[in-house]
């Protein structure tokens, strides 16, 4: 999924020319600069609260370690319940948990972005969560 919102505003009934580039988890760019890359993510509910629960992998470039990575999580509505970081020697990387409770949100946008001492170490995971 992909989230934009132009600099100027649209007016009806007016062309407005843009471009994007499509890819896939097998064919997109490798060259991250040296951050973290997602590499997979999932979602569902959390065990013991029934709350939607997601999942976040990140490969780390061979120089890294996941010891001291925090995460940055921002949820637009709702409720941030739990984060949760913790290495993952499946993937030599990382592995991120998001607990939400949405309350009355119809709709949220999630985003985490792992940092450590030194600043920013991933990429931005965006997520658009609806109700229905």
């Amino acid at each position: 999924m992909a989230y934009w919102r132009p600099a100027n505003a649209i007016v009806p009934d007016t062309p407005y020319p843009f471009a994007y580039r499509l890819t896939w988890p097998n064919d997109a760019p490798t060259r991250t600069g040296g951050l973290a890359r997602v590499i997979r993510s999932a979602h569902g509910m959390a065990l013991q609260t029934g709350h939607p629960q997601y999942v976040i992998d990140y490969a780390l470039p061979k120089d890294r370690s996941a010891d001291s990575i925090r995460a940055n999580v921002a949820v637009s509505q709702g409720k941030l319940i739990d984060e949760v970081v913790q290495p993952n020697p499946a993937t030599g990387g990382f592995r991120v948990f998001v607990t939400i409770d949405p309350q009355q949100a119809e709709q949220i946008e999630l985003s985490v972005r792992p940092f450590d001492e030194s600043g920013p170490v991933g990429e931005t995971w965006l997520y658009r969560w609806s109700r229905a």
